[in-house]
């Protein structure tokens, strides 16, 4: 994955935006290109990585500040594939 991430910041620019695990095994990956305004998302595993998909006019959100913490809990247990 770390090589990937290389190429795709040398090679096509791009910032990247945001990753996480899907399963101990497998991830996902934000990425967007500032310039071109545009972003994809990826989806790893050690094997292949895949093109979920793509689009234009690429636009970013703050959290708003002293906005109130989550009610409810995000469960976090991954099944193992």
């Amino acid at each position: 994955m770390t090589e990937m991430m290389g190429a795709l910041t040398i090679d096509y620019a791009v910032h990247i935006s945001m990753t996480f695990e899907e399963t101990p095994i497998t991830g996902i990956v934000v990425v967007h290109n500032p310039n071109t305004q545009t972003a994809a998302v990826l989806h790893i595993s050690e094997a292949r990585t895949c093109l979920v998909f793509s689009g234009l006019n690429a636009q970013t959100f703050v959290r708003p500040e002293g906005m109130a913490p989550p009610e409810v809990e995000v469960q976090q247990d991954f099944e193992e594939s």
